[in-house]
């Protein structure tokens, strides 16, 4: 059955996790008619070390 793959920066609550993935079983149930207990959403966190064009987003400590 589907499986959706989301990749996420950290600092998500797990409410907002839960939501998210009760939404994209939702959506692919609405829109494939797949039952909603055979879809699985997989929400992978990232820590984010570069920000906007390449910038570290804290100092990085060269020594």
């Amino acid at each position: 059955m589907p499986v959706v793959h989301v990749s996420l920066i950290k600092g998500r609550t797990k409410e907002q996790k839960a939501l998210m993935a009760n939404e994209i079983s939702e959506t692919i149930h609405k829109h494939s008619g797949a039952p909603r207990r055979l879809s699985s959403s997989l929400l992978t966190m990232w820590i984010q070390i570069h920000g906007l064009r390449g910038e570290p987003c804290f100092p990085i400590n060269n020594q």
